[in-house]
């Protein structure tokens, strides 16, 4: 997505969607593979899903399978190859600061984790 230089200036209060809020990072502005502090991120929800200048969001890292280190010995067998899903990781926080009908740009306030294409926005 090419994002035009300009200067925003958000006048809204920063506070938390009261609705449930669920999309993806469908971009980084200026890094092609990762993202962090002080950073913009273009998220696929807009106008149209409730989205407005202001609202801060969390950035999650998708769930990832791993080997279970306590596999279930009730199954009858224990085996390495038992895996589990870890659940979502917050990698970030973002305030959204321009919001257009289908997409808005947020910019990365707070870092724990590299940001990267296809992580998860929700509420914080």
């Amino acid at each position: 997505l090419n994002i035009d230089n300009q200067e925003h200036l958000l006048t809204a209060p920063m506070q938390a969607p009261r609705h449930k809020v669920r999309g993806t990072v469908m971009s980084l502005y200026d890094a092609s593979m990762v993202s962090g502090t002080g950073m913009i991120i273009t998220i696929n929800k807009g106008k149209r899903d409730g989205i407005k200048p202001g609202y801060v969001l969390g950035v999650y890292q998708p769930s990832r399978q791993v080997v279970d280190p306590y596999p279930d010995a009730s199954k009858g067998y224990i085996s390495s190859d038992d895996k589990i899903y870890l659940p979502p990781e917050r990698a970030a926080s973002a305030v959204v600061y321009s919001v257009s009908d289908r997409l808005s740009y947020a910019l990365i306030t707070k870092s724990d984790h590299a940001v990267r294409n296809g992580y998860k926005i929700g509420n914080p």
